[in-house]
């Protein structure tokens, strides 16, 4: 083996890497806490890196403590040069520096946008059928649908767009940040100690969600990995010995090259007996090291054999076709895949992918980018390397979305923004303006990491937010949202939700039982309204069956109905500080903004760092 594979095709040793990004954290006053997950049964390390008082975090992992520990700030940095650290209504806090995100940034109108064609414009309306239409008409339509650059900078048909690199075009094309962002989220944004590395591991990332996305929609068996060819990989065979040798659980490793064109492979985990299971993919030109991702990515946040409480074996095929439900595999692995993936006939046979033993990263980048050029497609790649580790951020149209971002979703978005404004101010929530917080909560709920309620609450202690401690805040919140409409089976039922997951917990948390009795009460009050009975009566029970002092408190949240969500969560005042994300972060985007003033980068520069020779 070459050097540099020896080193999983990373420029630097890990331990320079981690005191490179060391470095730059305390230049920027920026303290992390570091939390190690427990070794996994099959010896691989994971742990949490948090922004310290935030609970933002990077999860890193690896074969050894310091690949993990690499890992994590690499992913870190990641994050802070493209400034993916909030949520998006915390996108235009007041800043002493005049450019809101970069200083690189324009602002355009619809028309602009519109005239100045590039592949992401024209997917966009291609994907509204537009693409024939007139301009004005483009025009129209983008105004009116379009509306978080305007909620978010009071500016009307103004669009914060920054420049990206086309490969295809060898230009700059200017993209509108909160219209694409939706589409493409992190997906494309990577790290490394190069610029060739990073757009290596960029493009892993695309290639091995794009295969994702395939194999889930077009249904596709998948071949073993051989014995003996994992076997060429002494440490991968060696943690796949050991869990075969969990008599509970069945594992694979799985082919997903679609016949040996792409480095992709994949882990899948199925506790017997249960009906669930787990798959995680990997992507790496070393297919060895696609292989190890697969593995290791399985084991972060939790052992791997947990990684088999994923999926539901589902024969139906159940919204396994659905966008929120792939949007979910790509993000937590805790979504459906159909179940011909474990159909003893595969659609292919396995094929070795292309060795790129003898290859470096920069000949593996031009290799990749030549062949997406080939096929049609363009690249844009975004140079954000301004706080001295290389980054970037790289989106290629029809390939690297993580989710169509249609109509309904953009409108959703724009109501979503309303919602959390509306939140802070809980006494303003009355039967008229409580049909948008129901629509964005029930839309944002199959979602796993957006149905949270910290992305409605970013700004205050979640300890203050019922129910959330359990995981079900915004569950909760959908049911009193319910009950400001009178709608109280609604109400009721989403309660009774709440009540089966606490009264079957299997340990993810440490149910209070007073919590239990809590919720038990609201939901047999919120039955009696259902069913017609006057308040008097509905108390008299509850108190017959609850202490008195549980009861009282039960009784007193439903002597207004219209405010009952004001008389429970908290407002946004002025003078919150102490858990005030927003505070917190805008602090960070501002030593970032003036990182970027002292180091700006001239994004065609690109174009040197994909043709120069080494």
């Amino acid at each position: 083996m070459s050097k540099l594979s020896d080193r999983h095709y990373k420029e630097k040793q890990p331990e320079e890497t981690v005191g490179q990004i060391q470095k730059i954290l305390k230049n920027l006053e920026i303290n992390v806490t570091e939390k190690w997950q427990k070794k996994s049964s099959i010896g691989t390390y994971a742990l949490r890196l948090k922004i310290e008082n935030m609970d933002i975090g990077v999860n890193g992992k690896g074969i050894n403590k310091i690949y993990a520990q690499a890992s994590a700030y690499a992913e870190l940095i990641e994050r802070l040069q493209n400034d993916l650290l909030g949520d998006l209504n915390v996108t235009a806090l007041p800043s002493k520096y005049p450019f809101q995100l970069y200083y690189d940034e324009v602002f355009q109108s619809s028309k602009e946008l519109v005239t100045n064609h590039n592949s992401y414009i024209d997917m966009y309306f291609s994907g509204r059928k537009m693409n024939g239409a007139a301009a004005d008409n483009k025009i129209k339509h983008f105004q009116q649908l379009q509306k978080l650059d305007e909620m978010y900078y009071g500016i009307h048909d103004r669009y914060l767009t920054i420049p990206y690199y086309s490969c295809r075009e060898k230009r700059l094309v200017y993209l509108p940040r909160n219209v694409y962002r939706l589409s493409y989220g992190s997906n494309g944004m990577s790290a490394g100690n190069s610029f060739e590395e990073a757009m290596v591991q960029g493009m892993s990332e695309i290639i091995e969600r794009y295969v994702q996305k395939k194999i889930i929609k077009e249904r596709i068996s998948l071949p073993d990995i051989p014995v003996e060819y994992i076997k060429k990989y002494p440490h991968i065979y060696e943690m796949f010995r050991k869990l075969e040798q969990k008599q509970e659980y069945k594992c694979w490793l799985k082919d997903c090259s679609l016949g040996g064109i792409y480095p992709v492979a994949a882990f899948i985990i199925l506790e017997k007996n249960t009906g669930r299971y787990g798959i995680k993919l990997g992507c790496h030109p070393d297919y060895g090291i696609a292989m190890e991702r697969a593995l290791t990515e399985a084991a972060q946040g939790q052992d791997i054999l947990l990684y088999s409480q994923r999926s539901p074996f589902d024969l139906y095929n159940k919204n396994v076709f659905d966008g929120m439900n792939i949007y979910n595999t790509y993000k937590t692995g805790a979504g459906k895949y159909p179940y011909h993936i474990f159909s003893p006939e595969p659609a292919y046979e396995f094929h070795e992918t292309q060795s790129v033993e003898h290859m470096t990263n920069r000949d593996i980048m031009n290799d990749w980018c030549n062949k997406f050029i080939e096929k049609g497609y363009d690249i844009f790649i975004r140079d954000v390397s301004y706080l001295g580790f290389p980054s970037v951020h790289i989106i290629i149209p029809k390939i690297s979305e993580m989710f169509e971002a249609d109509d309904i979703r953009y409108r959703v978005y724009n109501t979503r923004f309303y919602v959390c404004e509306l939140l802070k101010q809980p006494q303003n929530i009355n039967k008229e303006n409580v049909k948008y917080i129901i629509a964005v909560l029930e839309y944002f709920l199959p979602s796993v990491l957006e149905n949270t309620i910290d992305t409605y609450y970013g700004w205050c202690n979640k300890d203050a937010i019922p129910c959330e401690k359990y995981g079900m805040g915004v569950i909760y919140l959908i049911s009193m949202c319910y009950v400001v409409e009178e709608n109280y089976k609604q109400a009721a039922d989403y309660m009774k939700m709440i009540l089966s997951q606490l009264e079957n917990e299997s340990g993810t948390y440490q149910v209070d039982k007073q919590d239990i009795a809590f919720y038990k009460a609201v939901y047999y009050y919120l039955s009696g309204l259902d069913a017609g009975l006057e308040k008097e009566e509905i108390q008299y029970y509850i108190s017959s069956f609850f202490y008195e002092e549980l009861s009282t408190k039960v009784c007193r949240l439903f002597v207004n109905t219209e405010k009952i969500i004001a008389c429970q969560y908290p407002e946004k005042k002025a003078s919150d500080t102490e858990y005030d994300t927003e505070k917190l972060l805008g602090e960070i985007r501002d030593k970032l903004k003036k990182a970027q003033l002292s180091s700006k980068i001239n994004q065609l520069d690109i174009q040197k760092k994909l043709e120069e020779k080494k």
